[in-house]
């Protein structure tokens, strides 16, 4: 049953991006066999169906079946349900979390008698719940290998978050190299006390997130449902209103308070969830550049456009993308194509004239091309307020390698470009040059970063040639407490901050409705009937 729905879902083309993008970080979330994996990955696809099939009913049976209803229905389903899966996986996300704080509590506590890792980590996955306890196994299996790059680059890739794949690099390095007393301190204990409350802080953070937003995007939504209901009410009240209504005006009126009931639906939920959790890129993408002709013309085009095109290169890299530049400027392109055939359908449905549809099409094409260029724009000035919670991560992985003999600064780098969002581009740079330009590296870089927090940091690389390791990072314990009370305070203040955006916005779509599709109507229809009557007298 659930072989032949996956099929199903894989190959119909409404469908598969959908189910690649749940299977993919279901692949994460869920490390098990495939077979399992896409059994969860099917009921959540039928899941979504059921309420799409809901959406498609409530819509059509308030309003009427044509062509142009049924395109402004499918729209308003694709967006809704688009949005639904950031909803469902960052759910699930936010459980594996509250298991995973309790599971690392226990391997705390079961390491304080015995001493020993792999067993604390076993006894913890005993008492775990059963997502946790797959990602406990999964820890044990890798830590049971040998320690050398390839494994530990691969469990970076298979990680749900930098919080697992900060304990792992904890556990890694203490099955490794043992366990080290510093100040009297067990090394593992104290680090694992640091995840410990940077995964509290997170939980906080996504429950006051999920209070601020609750409800916002169902005010979006339902003012589209009310459209229907308005027109047949007004015209109930003053028949005049069903030739506004009817017409090529109200027609393109409906559309244009949909499109911003769903521009805010859509901002609404980029303001709740900053960072998207789709990872892999769309099958057609490559598919389209195996072809040669394809690939030769669009790097034609970026070698034309190199300045263009490097500063994009950067702003992709800045964001942790999963599309290179030639990747990304054929997704905007395709996506814009594919905009203007469905705004040509559109705009046929409607009648529109042949002058008004060219523009129409033209408008809805750049807007389409220019939008995935602003959600990483949008998405990058997001992260820009992470940018201290990178530092407090890149803080933990030195505290917990700094003590170590065989710790060089090309380790660290190497670890801390392994944890990168925001600073990835500059670690790897840094990573890259080092061994030909030495420490003068992080000279260079620090008259280029603009971030205190993050010179701090390149400083204290600097000063690992003079005075070694261990004493060029003494202080870095007492900053990393520092700047751990200063994001919390920070990530409170910024949800905040984005709740009151998104409660502005959510209250736009239902001003619009009552605005364009009930005020205006009545006070023109109105007008009009005043005009008739004073001529006739």
């Amino acid at each position: 049953m659930y072989d032949v729905m996956y099929r199903f879902c894989s190959s119909f083309v409404i469908l598969r991006g959908f189910t690649e993008r749940i299977e993919h970080r279901m692949r994460i979330l869920y490390p098990s066999n495939v077979r399992n994996i896409q059994k969860k990955t099917v009921k959540m696809i039928l899941s979504l169906m059921l309420s799409a099939f809901l959406l498609i009913v409530g819509m059509l049976f308030l309003g009427n079946i044509s062509l142009y209803y049924i395109m402004l229905t499918v729209a308003v389903v694709y967006v809704v349900i688009d949005n639904m899966v950031y909803e469902r996986l960052a759910d699930i996300e936010y459980r594996l979390l509250v298991e995973f704080e309790k599971f690392i509590t226990d391997v705390r506590f079961n390491f304080q008698y015995d001493g020993m890792i792999e067993e604390s980590i076993e006894e913890a996955v005993n008492s775990s719940e059963y997502i946790m306890a797959i990602h406990g196994q999964q820890i044990c299996e890798y830590l049971r290998d040998d320690m050398d790059k390839a494994q530990v680059s691969e469990y970076k890739d298979i990680s749900p978050n930098a919080y697992f794949l900060t304990f792992y690099t904890l556990c890694e390095t203490i099955m490794t190299f043992g366990d080290k007393i510093v100040d009297g301190k067990s090394s593992f204990m104290k680090n694992i006390g640091y995840i410990k409350d940077d995964i509290g802080a997170e939980i906080l953070n996504r429950e006051k997130i999920r209070a601020y937003f609750t409800g916002l995007k169902m005010l979006c939504v339902l003012p589209v449902f009310a459209i229907k209901p308005i027109e047949k009410w007004a015209i109930g009240n003053m028949d005049g209103l069903k030739s506004f209504y009817y017409s090529q005006s109200g027609r393109i009126t409906t559309t244009a308070v949909v499109a911003i009931a769903l521009c805010m639906y859509i901002l609404i939920n980029r303001l709740k969830y900053p960072d998207s959790f789709s990872k892999s890129k769309e099958a057609w993408i490559e598919q389209i550049l195996k072809y040669e002709v394809a690939d030769n013309i669009l790097m034609f085009h970026i070698s034309r456009h190199y300045k263009h095109y490097f500063k994009m290169d950067r702003l992709l890299k800045s964001v942790a993308s999963q599309y290179n530049v030639k990747e990304f400027l054929l997704k905007r392109i395709i996506c814009s194509l594919c905009a203007m055939i469905i705004v040509i359908v559109f705009d046929l449905s409607i009648g529109i004239g042949k002058g008004a549809m060219f523009i129409s099409v033209m408008i809805g094409g750049v807007i389409v091309y220019n939008y995935h260029y602003m959600m990483i724009v949008f998405k990058k000035q997001m992260i820009q307020l992470e940018r201290e919670n990178e530092i407090v991560r890149f803080q933990s992985v030195i505290l917990i390698l700094m003590h170590m003999e065989w710790t060089t600064v090309n380790r660290i780098l190497s670890w801390l470009e392994s944890f990168a969002v925001i600073f990835r581009y500059d670690i790897e740079k840094m990573n890259d040059q080092l061994c030909y330009k030495g420490y003068r590296v992080f000279d260079e870089m620090i008259q280029k970063t603009g971030f205190v927090p993050f010179e701090r940091l390149l400083k204290c690389f600097m000063a690992c040639d003079k005075v070694g390791i261990e004493n060029a990072f003494s202080g870095i314990e007492s900053d990393r407490n520092y700047y751990y009370e200063k994001h919390k305070q920070m990530n409170e203040k910024n949800a905040g901050d984005r709740a009151v955006i998104a409660k502005v916005l959510s209250f736009v779509p239902m001003c619009s409705v009552i605005a364009f599709e009930l005020i205006i109507p009545f006070v023109m229809e109105g007008i009009r009937q005043l005009q008739t009557f004073t001529a006739g007298i």
